[in-house]
């Protein structure tokens, strides 16, 4: 770990060297990797030796592979029952508006999944504050340009944050230099500098800083991290992939191995006598010669086809056995992913279902529960209010209409909720004049005689 920023002088050796540092970045570019689908970047070296071991050419692997990409649907339904509904985000009514001009100008409900996605997929999400033009900012970093700096006197926190972004400059068509902008975020101090990479160390730089204690009143970070719980041995994230990467691994082998047969089996082979082949130079392969009559060979040999059944039973067991691990070890289930849900299901009866992705969604929340508030909170102090911000997240709500009607009534007959909110919740898309009317209809339902009353009155 990094317990201050000398890495950061002048000639340091570039990229850096810090152990838990790589570990980290490794971690990141992995789960990027394998949210995008890039297989064969990650399991290069596993394919490889299957095709040292079968004969197949890398060329061929990469042709007959099925790239099933259950990390990002993996993450992907998660971020789904995260955001199935909004978040409700408020503060003081006082500076409700303010709040609101926040996160819809910056667009944060979008900023918070892509932080999900990051958290989930590469061990860190990042949310970072700014001013342009004035105006507080918040953007979702990528984990691969973080490194935290630990303080020495207390090495389970962090005395500054560092974002170093590498890019390139072309200096013509053919020749480019390339620079790392580095943004050191210390507590209340927010310091760019800008290096050029010369032979793999950094070669000078240009500096710029920003106080923001003396010219916002802000005396802490900028930037607010979070992840999903890392162990207290560990200094580097941990990504939700690791312990079904090679799960999926093997999920590929076997899928692309079963397609291969299928397709080899797809047209028979025929077996003929040693006669009816010729040799081809240009494939270096014995072929048929396809005559347009043919003769019965020596002895009696005819033509005949080499057929298969194509049972793939146990290569399918084992398909279900990797899959009944990946749900075990991932904390899902086969419905989360929509499948043996039968019928139209309650929301409870798909809440008691869906039971260990929901308890599992809700904890991995709570770090970006916090996270988000902080920064919010510092756009907030940015723009001179202080405050405080709070976020609801409700994780796992598939209550049907019918669910909501049963319960809205039910909680107007208790007397715990008035008849026009309960129309405005069953009708949330409802103009004010189509609920009012609907109030007064039900009004005049109540208050009209019964058929039991008009009987009795006869």
């Amino acid at each position: 770990m990094y317990i201050n920023t000398d890495f950061l002088n002048k000639g340091s050796a570039y990229p850096f060297t810090d152990g838990d540092y790589n570990k980290r970045l490794e971690v990141a570019r992995t789960g990027r990797l394998l949210y995008d689908g890039e297989f064969l970047e990650v399991f290069k070296d596993v394919w490889a030796s299957i095709g040292t071991r079968y004969g197949q050419s890398w060329a061929e692997i990469e042709q007959v592979l099925i790239r099933v990409n259950l990390f990002k649907a993996l993450t992907e339904t998660f971020k789904i029952l995260a955001f199935n509904k909004l978040p409700v985000i408020t503060t003081s009514e006082t500076n409700q508006k303010v709040l609101d001009d926040l996160v819809y100008g910056n667009n944060f409900f979008d900023v918070m999944k892509r932080s999900f996605i990051s958290a989930h997929a590469q061990g860190t999400g990042i949310f970072k504050v700014f001013v342009k033009d004035k105006k507080p900012q918040i953007r979702s970093v990528n984990p691969e340009v973080y490194i935290p700096i630990y303080a020495e006197d207390d090495m389970d926190s962090v005395q500054a944050h560092v974002l170093a972004y590498e890019y390139d400059v072309y200096r013509d068509q053919y020749n480019k230099d390339k620079y790392l902008k580095v943004e050191i975020n210390e507590k209340g101090l927010l310091t760019t500098r800008v290096y050029k990479i010369k032979n793999g160390k950094l070669d000078g730089y240009k500096e710029e800083s920003i106080n923001y204690a003396d010219d916002y009143n802000w005396d802490d970070f900028l930037v607010f991290p979070f992840d999903y719980g890392r162990p207290n041995w560990r200094d580097y994230a941990t990504s939700q992939y690791d312990d079904v990467v090679p799960l999926i691994d093997e999920l590929v082998v076997r899928l692309s191995n079963n397609s291969k047969i299928l397709d080899d089996h797809a047209d028979p082979q025929l077996i003929v006598p040693e006669e009816a082949l010729e040799f081809n130079p240009n494939s270096g392969q014995y072929i048929y010669k396809r005559h347009q009559a043919l003769k019965i060979g020596r002895d009696g040999i005819k033509p005949e086809y080499l057929t298969w059944n194509g049972n793939l039973t146990d290569s399918e067991a084992q398909i279900n056995r990797i899959m009944d691990l990946f749900h075990l070890v991932s904390g899902t289930n086969p419905q989360m992913f929509g499948k043996d849900i039968a019928g139209n299901l309650s929301g409870d009866a798909l809440n008691k279902i869906l039971l260990m992705p929901i308890s599992k969604t809700k904890e991995m929340i709570l770090s970006l529960e916090h996270a988000a508030e902080k920064a919010l909170e510092c756009a907030l102090f940015l723009q001179d209010i202080k405050d405080v911000v709070n976020i609801e997240f409700e994780i796992g709500a598939f209550n049907t209409l019918e669910d909501l009607s049963n319960r809205v009534q039910a909680e107007v007959r208790s007397g715990v909720r008035s008849i026009e909110d309960a129309v405005r919740k069953i009708n949330p898309r409802w103009e004010e004049e189509q609920i009012q009317a609907e109030v007064e209809r039900i009004k005049d339902e109540k208050s009209a005689p019964s058929f039991e009353e008009l009987i009795g009155r006869e």
